[in-house]
């Protein structure tokens, strides 16, 4: 029993179930200025839970059309990386290069983005069966979408209680400095809890989404505990065994309980005595 129970959760927890990425979406931008043949921002912004040894596992795809950008390197914990569709546009808005150049970061602002770890859908933003997001609650157009503090994955199903949306905010601005509403909120993710941001207009904010991490834990603490209750189980049953196999073969020797110096003189009460 504790055997098996022992092997359950080494099992799991060695095992990567359906969903589990080290991966999120953490930020979307868009914007409309007109810049090298472009428009900026263009960008996608990642956020690595924990170290990613290889980042090929992971993919982005923007609307349903087929553009798909394929990750390489690796991954830091607690580190941001960014996907846009180019280097120089994004470098005179934001004032640094991004980690990946790619078409999955060519936005107009009202696709929805998905990010695939070997093939399978770990994190969203927007609805992926939407191929044009205009007019819907979490359209971005020349501005941005950031993801709320502590929240993520949401793997294939979009919660849009998860994000802050601003559209419209990049109209006028020339860099992420000049926005005079409010600027995208670069690499301020935490999973740490902060102060509560208010829910978008329509969205009383009460859906958080589920913590898979949060999950896992709960699960694993439950096993663990399991498992160490059989274990006292085992040793307790086992100890009161012995005592009885061993109770069973000194009766067994000394039926009448004679003490052993008298055994071994001969001398045995009589019947009836």
């Amino acid at each position: 029993f504790i055997m098996l129970l022992l092997a359950l959760v080494t099992a799991f927890l060695t095992t990567r179930v359906a969903g589990q990425t080290d991966l999120i979406i953490t930020g979307v931008a868009h914007g409309p200025l007109p810049v090298s043949d472009t428009e900026i921002p263009q960008a996608i912004e990642l956020y690595a839970i924990n170290p990613i040894a290889n980042l090929s596992e992971y993919a982005l795809g923007s609307g349903n059309d087929g553009q798909e950008t394929i990750l390489q390197g690796t991954a830091d914990a607690r580190q941001f990386l960014y996907v846009a569709n180019d280097a120089a546009s994004f470098n005179s808005f934001f004032f640094f290069t991004p980690d990946f150049v790619g078409t999955a970061a060519a936005l107009n602002g009202s696709e929805a983005i998905e990010l695939f770890r070997q093939g399978e859908v770990v994190d969203v933003f927007g609805n992926i069966t939407i191929n044009n997001g205009a007019g819907t609650p979490w359209n971005y157009v020349d501005g941005w979408a950031y993801r709320r503090d502590t929240t993520g994955p949401d793997n294939d199903t979009f919660v849009l209680s998860n994000w802050i949306l601003a559209p419209d905010v990049f109209l006028t601005a020339e860099t992420n400095l000049d926005v005079d509403v409010e600027s995208f909120p670069i690499s301020t993710y935490s999973r740490i809890p902060s102060q509560p941001t208010p829910a978008p207009d329509g969205d009383d904010g009460d859906d958080e989404g589920t913590n898979q991490g949060e999950i896992a834990g709960a699960i694993i603490g439950v096993l663990c505990a399991v498992a160490l209750f059989g274990a006292i189980a085992c040793y307790c049953r086992r100890k009161q065994i012995l005592a009885k196999t061993a109770g069973t073969a000194a009766t067994a020797v000394n039926p009448n309980n004679v003490s052993s110096s008298a055994a071994e003189l001969g001398i045995v009460p009589e019947s009836g005595i």
